[in-house]
């Protein structure tokens, strides 16, 4: 729940700018030609939209998994209850469990990359 209250800010920003680019006309378009609100929203505004929700996504999920200071500091470091991945590396790290450590890096370094890799390729096709 925490991590949802931190990402938010991140999501709305991003929503903000994405449903403030898109130009009302179409929509005004899309309502003289009959078609309800959610009509609109769903036929006209959703689909020119998706490219910042996409990002708004990939946005709140890296925040979300980045999450480090604030899960140890307001949950505690507990291991198996308020444990990120980040919050698991240090947590082995302290106890000397090296192996589990470089896995949990492994795995954020490989999410990292994933990410970014998706986003390259998605904005490569939202371009053409």
């Amino acid at each position: 729940m925490h991590s949802f209250f931190v990402a938010l800010p991140y999501a709305v920003r991003t929503l903000y700018s994405t449903f403030n680019y898109i130009d009302p006309r179409y929509e005004f378009v899309s309502r003289s030609l009959g078609y309800s609100e959610i009509a609109t929203f769903i036929n006209v505004t959703l689909p020119m939209s998706k490219n910042g929700l996409f990002a708004s996504s990939i946005i709140t999920l890296a925040r979300c998994i980045g999450t480090f200071a604030s899960v140890l500091f307001v949950g505690g470091g507990i291991l198996m209850k308020t444990e990120t991945l980040a919050v698991s590396m240090y947590l082995n790290l302290s106890t000397g469990d090296i192996d589990m450590a470089i896995t949990a890096g492994i795995l954020l370094v490989l999410i990292s990359f994933i990410t970014i890799a998706v986003m390259e390729r998605y904005a490569k096709e939202s371009n053409l």
